[in-house]
């Protein structure tokens, strides 16, 4: 019996009477349907054996790596130890080897105080352009930007900049809003 017999008939109650070649789509056997003739799991296609070498051939077609050929084939195909055959495909393509080691992985910088790296970008709001600098250390901007937040536009590099920071470790004056609330951050014009 092919697995196409056994979906359109209907599974077995026990794994042990279904046939042994057909056991490894037992765990997903309620997710399969037969559709005009190919075997689909949810969105996926089951790849018939016959078509293995050409989908297998279109899906590596850009030779981008192990990673992204498993994702392409996760959108559209399926098939039982897929992941691992692909990971053998690209092992043994010699175009993938030859640029594997060009794209080495890229080492994780550590920030160690605040401002060693910033961050920019530009946006406008109604007729006024800002620019807006971020802390990276930070790791999110603290404060949203709001139609409150309000410059005079670009003009030169430091004329309307938006910095974002933490309150500096300093005594509070007591007739500040600011202080208040001491997890508050602070907007300041540059």
């Amino acid at each position: 019996m092919t697995l196409k017999d056994i979906i359109i008939k209907g599974w077995a109650e026990r794994r042990h009477d279904v046939p042994r070649a057909l056991h490894p789509y037992w765990p997903f056997c309620d997710e399969l349907a037969v559709e005009d003739g190919l075997i689909v799991k949810g969105e996926c296609i089951i790849i018939p054996a016959s078509q293995e070498q050409h989908v297998f051939f279109q899906l590596h077609e850009g030779h981008q790596g192990s990673e992204k050929t498993k994702l392409r084939a996760k959108e559209c195909v399926f098939r039982v130890g897929i992941t691992k055959d692909i990971d053998t495909l690209v092992k043994n393509c010699p175009t993938c080897q030859r640029f594997q080691t060009a794209q080495p992985r890229e080492t994780l910088l550590q920030h160690t105080r605040p401002w060693q790296v910033v961050g920019t970008d530009l946006f406008s709001l109604e007729v006024d352009n800002f620019l807006i600098m971020a802390n990276s250390f930070i790791r999110k901007l603290p404060v949203p930007c709001t139609s409150q937040a309000e410059t005079p536009p670009t003009k030169s590099p430091s004329h309307g900049v938006l910095t974002i920071s933490p309150i500096p470790p300093t005594t509070p004056n007591p007739m500040d809003a600011r202080a208040q609330n001491p997890k508050k951050k602070t907007i300041r014009k540059a």
